[in-house]
């Protein structure tokens, strides 16, 4: 999936199926600083974290792993470029 954003984005996962990785590229468009909202534990520079930063005019690709076809046990890992 891809997204663009110049106010922030919150992602909201549904239809979970144990194994199912979906991947999210989203590119800020704003001249500052946005919000990404994932909902779920992340990896990335604040651990646990349920969103992320998204400096000016940046991207990101968010990657989505559900382990067991719960929201509790699916995991985000983020890689800004």
């Amino acid at each position: 999936v891809k997204a663009q954003t110049t106010t922030g984005l919150t992602v909201t996962l549904s239809n979970l199926v144990a194994g199912k990785v979906v991947e999210l590229w989203v590119t800020n468009l704003a001249g500052t600083g946005q919000t990404f909202t994932h909902g779920v534990s992340a990896t990335n520079s604040t651990t646990n974290s349920t969103t992320y930063s998204i400096p000016a005019t940046s991207s990101i690709v968010a990657r989505y792993v559900c382990f067991d076809g719960t929201l509790a046990n699916t995991m985000c890992s983020i890689v800004h470029s």
